[in-house]
Order: C-alpha cells, then structure tokens, then sequence
C-alpha cells in the first residue's frame, strides 16, 4: 500500500560519477621455447613457464601470484584485496546481512536504463546514500522524483499558492533548495530501486521500466535502476522494503547502515544537517 504523505516531506535525491573501468589481464606463452638457458619454455628469463619476468606463475608482471595486474592478491581487477570486482572495499556480505545500524551494506545491483550492470560500490567514496525503493505506479513515489526534475521556481509558485502560513512557505521552499542543492552538488548520493512497475502488481521492473521513469522525471543526478531479474527484485524487497513503497534507507559515509528505521523521510528532520548543503 502506498504511504499517506505531507507535501512538507518530500524526499532528497544524490549525484554521483560512476567510475567504471576494467583491467585487461595479461596472458602467457607458455606454448614456446625460448632457448635461454633458463629452464623455462615462455620466452623470458625467470625460470617458470608463464611468459612474463617477475618470477611467480600467474601469468601477469604485478609480482604477486593472483593472477591479475592491479598489483594486490585477491584474484580480481578492481585494486582493492576484498576478492570480489564490484569495486567496494569490503567483502559482500551477501543476502543473509539483513540491514542493521552500523552493519555492513549487502552489495546490491541493478541495471539502467539501457540494461548496464551497476553496482552500490561505485556510490561508494565517502559520501552518504539514500536508498529508495519504489514502484514505476506509485504515487507518492514520483511526487518525491518530480521535485528533482522540475523548475525549482515552478515548485515555489506553487506552494506560494497554498494554504501553508508565509513562515511555513518560507521555510519549505529552503528545505527544498538545501536538498536540490545537495542532489545537484552531490553532496549526498540517492539511489532509486524500482522494483515493481505497478505496486500492487507481480511483476518486477526492467530497463524498460526505468527508461519510462527517467522520461517522466528527467535527472542527471539522480541514479535509477531495476533489479537484474526477478529474483533479485524479491531479495531486494525482502532486504530494504517495508510495509509499502516509497522506503528509505540510509548509508553513512563510512559504507555502514546509519539508519534503517521504518517510516524515515529524508526530510523533516531525518538526515543529519552535516549531509546537507548550508
């Protein structure tokens, strides 16, 4: 079920860089004879087999023996030595860490709207994130995205137009500037799970589903993605859901859970100040 809002909540959203980059490893030649003297049939001189000369087996020139070139041991190419390539700093703790204050953040994923894999890790560079789970139907849901894509003086206009006292107009308008201003900075990240197309429906969202989104509510600061598939779409909502769509979360800086509790708004008093533009 959707939740009931007060139009003086509305929800913050983030910016971020994705930095997505690969590393090519490096293959041997072991299929050679190289004539040196060296014991070895690769074409160096180190005396293994694996055609490179830093004297391991693993087939690259970093002088470790994980077989990749970015110089740590953990067996993958993202250059941190948590053995995983999702580029986050530790280990995934996989579906089993429920989310819990000062725990560590499950390594969830999702696809754009063009179907690229992403990934939380790449949000991962000391800023905090709020994460947002929502449905492609729900109406609170794009009332809280709509703030992110439309004129910032067309929202003025119309709470200018309501019933609120002039202290209360004045007052929100600044709520809402603090928070465009740290989307638009990206002082903070905001990251939208759509899971569900429709919230009272079965199905989970796609690329397709986020492609609509982002032509209704067009944001350059805003990450929306769809669950891989359907599976994960279940894991997602069984992870971060509550009771109905909109649900937030929230990642310190440090890449811990800093609040899970249920019912938060990223507004009215929610998120710290020190997350927020002055």
């Amino acid at each position: 079920m959707e939740k009931e809002i007060n139009i003086k909540k509305i929800l913050i959203g983030l910016t971020a860089v994705l930095l997505i980059g690969g590393v090519q490893i490096a293959c041997g030649d072991d299929d050679d004879t190289n004539g040196k003297g060296d014991g070895g049939t690769d074409g160096d001189t180190d005396g293994d087999t694996d055609g490179d000369t830093d004297g391991d087996t693993d087939g690259d020139t970093d002088g470790d023996t994980d077989g990749d070139t970015d110089g740590d041991t953990d067996g993958d190419t993202d250059g941190d030595t948590d053995g995983d390539s999702d580029g986050c700093t530790e280990a995934d703790p996989g579906w089993s860490a429920k989310p819990v204050v000062g725990g560590d953040v499950t390594h969830y994923k999702g696809i754009d709207a063009k179907g690229v894999e992403h990934s939380i890790c790449e949000l991962d560079d000391g800023k905090p994130i709020v994460v947002d789970v929502s449905a492609g139907d729900c109406g609170p849901c794009k009332t809280y995205a709509s703030i992110f894509s439309r004129p910032l003086q067309e929202i003025y206009d119309e709470i200018d137009g309501g019933t609120m006292t002039d202290q209360e107009k004045t007052d929100f308008k600044e709520d809402i500037r603090k928070l465009r201003e740290s989307v638009d900075t990206g002082k903070i990240h905001w990251l939208t799970f759509l899971t569900r197309p429709e919230y009272q429906g079965s199905d989970f969202s796609t690329a397709a589903t986020v492609e609509a989104w982002e032509k209704e509510f067009p944001s350059d600061n805003v990450h929306v993605w769809a669950p891989l598939n359907g599976g994960e779409a279940a894991n997602l909502e069984g992870h971060l859901l509550n009771a109905g769509f909109p649900t937030f979360k929230y990642i310190g800086p440090d890449f811990k859970w800093y609040n899970i509790e249920k019912d938060l708004w990223p507004m009215g008093g929610d998120l710290p100040d020190e997350w927020l533009v002055d």
